[in-house]
């Protein structure tokens, strides 16, 4: 083998550890908080967030900036899965909040921002999100303005469910015009807040009942028999 061949071979040896290296990084994560009476998992990427548990419940810190730059562009977000802790079904009030998303335009534009994704209860599509963020104008001066977007969503309610994803969540941005821009920093952050309470299985009493009225029916015939 020439050293020129060896060399080639020691060069592409090197590019593909580092490829390897790459993909160990990217690998999936698992994040999982435990409260009083669930359990959430959000399934995603290290490379664009940080997960966070809060007292109110989950969300992700977005550690990338991501933006769009003149025009309109979609951003996919983590999705959330809740469990109970115990062999119960819950019943859930679940808000969910964005914060921080920056935006600077100029002249007539108009920048936009929303977040749609579903909300999926035992594989069964409940409710839909689709939300416009409230816009912040923070600075106005000729001709520029810079704020930010934000968004605190209605409560969605819940009656029973035994698994609850929030998924298919993406934000949507629209700068306006190519001099305009919407762009996260390091406190971008969207997080849910969770209210649950454990629902008692009907089928429980029920059978207590029935195994009462059985007990009490044999008692009646030894009684007869007698």
């Amino acid at each position: 083998m020439s050293a020129r061949h060896a060399r080639r071979l020691v060069v592409a040896l090197l590019l593909s550890i580092a490829w390897a290296s790459a993909q160990a990084d990217d690998t999936s994560w698992s994040f999982r908080a435990e409260y009083p009476d669930y359990v959430v998992s959000v399934p995603g990427h290290f490379l664009s967030y940080v997960p966070i548990a809060t007292e109110r419940g989950p969300g992700v810190l977005f550690s990338h900036e991501i933006q769009a730059n003149g025009e309109p562009r979609l951003h996919p977000l983590p999705s959330f899965e809740v469990s109970p802790r115990r062999d119960l079904p819950l019943a859930a009030a679940v808000a969910i909040s964005v914060d921080d998303l920056v935006f600077s335009e100029t002249g007539n534009a108009l920048s936009r921002a929303s977040l749609q994704g579903w909300l999926v209860a035992d594989g069964r599509v409940i409710g839909a999100i689709d939300h416009a963020l409230t816009k912040t104008t923070v600075i106005s001066n000729a001709g520029l303005r810079a704020g930010f977007f934000s968004l605190e969503t209605d409560l969605f309610l819940i009656q029973r469910f035994r698994h609850l994803s929030i998924t298919g969540l993406q934000l949507s941005f629209d700068p306006g015009n190519d001099a305009s821009a919407i762009f996260s920093i390091d406190s971008t952050a969207l997080t849910l807040s969770i209210h649950v309470a454990e629902v008692p299985e009907p089928a429980s009493p029920l059978l207590l009942a029935a195994g009462l009225g059985v007990i009490g029916w044999r008692r009646r015939l030894l009684d007869r028999a007698a």
